[in-house]
């Protein structure tokens, strides 16, 4: 039985910084053989060691075996070869275990210099080996994945997962993880798209040059529209912020309320260049009702089956645009547009709209659109007279609905319609649920959906069961306003002002602005709006002498020569003067969309500015001067851009 051979290690690293330069890798020090006595004191520094050095035992199993371990240049090497020496005299010895060998061959690391290599292993004899991982990357120059592993070991996962990215060059998926981790969730999403092949959605940001901010409502808009006026000193037009987030969230929170209904955007409430192709990058079909919007979509790259015309009654040059370029659907209501679509091109798939009206919308539709239910049979027999293909039922129960029945008893109309069609051989499998919705955000920066969602999908489930009887039927609807109306904020400047003494004697203001109802005010007459407001203090001017708590009755007009051009008449307002501003929230749904440029004056392409917020709603942090001089100051974030370019992989 071989004895266990006693040797000097050592355990603090004290010892090392007392070395002399010739323990130090590249040195040459003194050789000592195999089984030699070495002479300590020929090296002080060995000798003022040793009160560090430790006391093991490593068992050897003949002198062999020591000589197979070969130790480097020096006295404390030398004490190495002692313990060999002695190992060999003791006769065979049991093998090494390996947290020995371990131990030995760390100590031997630092002895020839290589600390930071001896480090590593010293963590793995005590077995932590993921931070023994991270030093040894450290040592072979691997930083980066040094750091990579450094986070795992301390428990942030998360940033180790965005450095492991760019550590193996995929340096598009780290961006996302990053925005992550700092709690930019929304950034992260947009670049996420660009990750996932789905690069359409970034492209549509970096294209309009969209800047990011944390919140995106009338704090953070107004902090965006002040930045805009002092850069590009503007004072005679309007100004649009456009928060392409808005239509990004609504869309997505559609698809998780009625996974069933596909929006098909209604392209004339609002056709914003930057919202249409955003919306086509998520998969959105259109509602288009003219030519123009045709031709629209289809030069955007929409193909015709994502495509709805949904007109009633068609212009010649609208049906002729619509048979060349293919256009497969189309709705209609009447007996003359039938003969129509006989005339025109009888391979339309037509599709019946019934009337549906809601009493409490805003705009109701009903009186000049859709057959009442009575009508349908008689329709859909003078279409299979005429040789023409039915294929389902839609409706529209008006603008801005708010009786939840009117879906309920629409929905259940439609399915009286669809067993009568059938009866008569049609093949029905579309229903188009049409327009109503609303897309509002909640002081959180939720949707609210109310309960209308709810009823929507019980109303289908209940009249259309997936996989029901006759095949599956593909659901629809044509939301407009849902998708634009928060999307937008208006900025108009005070352009004109005079005071007025009316009968009482009393002062009466009127203010002109550069907008009006020839312009996006266009809404307070065919859309039955009232534009909320708020003031905007000059940012190029000081501030009000005085702080004057005193309002005027005020008149608000717009910048044509006609008279009837008024915005608002009687509002009590504090004085303004030519500069300050006043911003309409909301003012995405109707407004340019209906403009016309009346007196030669642009209504219909005001200036813009594009973002995209973290939130839609103003958040603690967010950029949010009040009234005066103070709304001059930049917007903290606005300027962040949030698309770059992708780093190349």
């Amino acid at each position: 039985m071989s004895q266990p051979v006693e040797v000097l290690l050592p355990l603090q690293r004290s010892c090392e910084l007392q070395q002399s330069p010739a323990h130090h890798e590249g040195a040459q020090g003194p050789q000592v053989e195999a089984g030699a006595q070495p002479d300590l004191a020929r090296n002080s520094s060995a000798r003022n060691c040793r009160g560090d050095l430790g006391r093991t035992s490593i068992d050897w199993p003949d002198a062999k075996a020591a000589r197979t371990h070969p130790v480097d240049r020096g006295p404390a090497a030398a004490t190495a070869g002692a313990a060999a020496a002695a190992a060999t005299a003791a006769g065979p010895a049991r093998a090494p275990s390996d947290a020995s060998r371990a131990l030995l061959s760390s100590w031997q690391y630092r002895v020839t210099g290589k600390a930071a290599v001896a480090e590593v292993l010293q963590y793995r004899v005590t077995g932590k080996a993921a931070v023994a991982e991270v030093l040894q990357y450290r040592v072979t120059g691997k930083a980066a994945v040094a750091e990579v592993l450094q986070y795992r070991v301390t428990g942030k996962a998360a940033v180790a997962e965005v450095l492991q990215y760019r550590v193996t060059g995929k340096a598009a998926v780290a961006e996302v993880l990053q925005y992550r981790v700092t709690g930019k969730a929304a950034v992260a999403e947009v670049l996420q798209y660009r990750v996932t092949g789905k690069a359409a959605v970034a492209e549509v940001l970096q294209e309009v040059g969209a800047l990011h901010i944390r919140g995106g409502g009338p704090r953070g808009t107004r902090a965006v529209a002040v930045q805009h006026i002092l850069r590009h000193d503007v004072d005679s037009e309007s100004i649009y912020v456009v928060d392409l987030a808005a239509p990004y969230r609504l869309f997505k929170a559609w698809r998780a309320a009625m996974p069933r209904v596909l929006p098909y955007y209604a392209v004339k409430c609002y056709p914003e260049p930057a919202i249409l192709k955003l919306l086509i990058a998520l998969g959105a079909g259109f509602d288009c009702a003219s030519k123009g919007e045709l031709d629209m979509m289809l030069r955007m790259g929409v193909s015709q089956s994502r495509i709805i015309f949904a007109h009633p009654c068609k212009r010649g040059a609208d049906f002729r645009y619509a048979r060349e370029y293919g256009i497969q659907h189309t709705t209609f209501d009447t007996s003359s547009e039938l003969h129509k679509v006989a005339e025109m091109d009888p391979e339309f798939k037509l599709v019946l709209r019934i009337r549906a009206d809601d009493p409490g919308a805003r705009v109701p539709l009903g009186l000049k659109y859709g057959a009442e239910v009575e009508e349908a049979p008689g329709l859909l027999r003078e279409a299979k007279e005429l040789g023409l293909e039915v294929v389902g039922v839609s409706f529209h129960v008006g603008s801005a609905a708010k009786n939840l029945a009117t879906f309920t008893n629409a929905i259940e109309n439609a399915r009286k319609v669809f067993d009568e069609a059938s009866a008569l051989g049609f093949k029905m499998d579309l229903l188009d649920i049409g327009g109503g919705f609303t897309g509002h955000f909640d002081g959180l920066g939720n949707v609210m959906f109310g309960e209308i969602a709810t009823t929507i999908n019980a109303a289908l489930a209940a009249h259309f069961p997936p996989g029901g009887e006759g095949g599956e039927v593909r659901v629809i609807a044509e939301p407009g306003r849902y998708f634009a109306e928060a999307s937008s904020t208006l900025f108009t400047p005070v352009i004109g002002q005079r005071d007025r003494i009316i009968k009482d004697g009393s002062i009466h203001k009127d203010y002109w602005l550069t907008d009006g109802l020839y312009g996006s005010f266009n809404c307070i007459v065919y859309d039955g709006q009232n534009p909320e407001y708020r003031i905007l203090r000059s940012p190029q001017l000081p501030p009000p002498e005085t702080s004057d708590p005193e309002t005027y009755l005020s008149t608000l007009w717009g910048p044509t020569c006609d008279s009837a051009d008024v915005v608002y008449k009687d509002v009590a307002l504090p004085p303004l003067r030519n500069g300050d501003w006043l911003q309409w929230p909301n003012a995405g749904a109707y407004t340019v969309a209906g403009a016309c440029d009346f007196n030669g004056i642009e209504f219909t392409h005001p200036r813009k500015v594009y973002v995209w917020s973290d939130s839609v709603v103003d958040g603690p942090d967010a950029s949010a001067p009040g009234d005066g001089a103070e709304e001059g100051e930049e917007a903290e974030g606005a300027a962040e851009g949030v698309t770059t370019e992708e780093e190349e992989e």
